[in-house]
C-alpha cells in the first residue's frame, strides 16, 4: 500500500493503491480546502480547482486529467487538484500551497515559496531581503 506523507500536517497516511486522493485526504481529517473553499467548493467534480495540493514526486499520482490541465496550466510546480489524482506510489504531499500569482510570481518574492520538497538550498542561505 502506497505511504502518503503529509508535510504541512507532519504525518503518514497509508492508502490502497488506486485511491482519490482528496477523498482519502477528507476521510483522515486532513483539511484540503482554504477558508470558505471547504463549502463552496465543486464537491469533487474538478470544475472549482480549490482542492490544489503540491506533490512529489510528480509521477506518484495518476496521469494529469483534461480538467486538471485546465486549471493547473500556469504553475511551475507539480500542482495537481485532489479530487482528480489517484495515489500510485508513495509520495510527499503539501496541502493548500502558498501560490504566487500575478505579480507575487516575480522572482523577487522566490523566498515566500514553499514546496512539498522542503526548505530549499537557496531560500535557507538567502533570507529576503530587510
Amino acid at each position: 500500500m502506497p505511504r502518503i506523507t503529509l508535510v504541512r500536517e507532519a504525518r503518514d497516511i497509508e492508502v490502497p493503491e488506486g485511491a482519490n486522493l482528496r477523498e482519502v485526504l477528507l476521510q483522515n481529517g486532513v483539511d484540503v480546502y482554504r477558508a470558505a473553499d471547504g463549502i463552496l467548493n465543486c464537491r469533487g467534480n474538478g470544475l472549482c480547482g480549490t482542492c490544489l495540493v503540491e506533490v512529489e514526486p510528480p509521477d506518484a499520482l495518476s496521469p494529469v486529467t483534461f480538467r486538471e490541465k485546465a486549471k493547473v496550466w500556469q504553475y511551475d510546480r507539480p500542482i495537481r487538484l485532489s479530487c482528480q489524482a489517484k495515489v500510485a506510489k508513495d509520495c510527499r504531499i503539501l496541502t493548500r500551497p502558498a501560490l504566487a500569482q500575478g505579480w507575487m510570481g516575480h522572482a523577487f518574492y522566490s523566498h515566500l515559496k514553499e514546496s512539498a520538497k522542503g526548505p530549499t538550498a537557496s531560500s535557507a542561505s538567502n533570507p529576503p531581503p530587510a
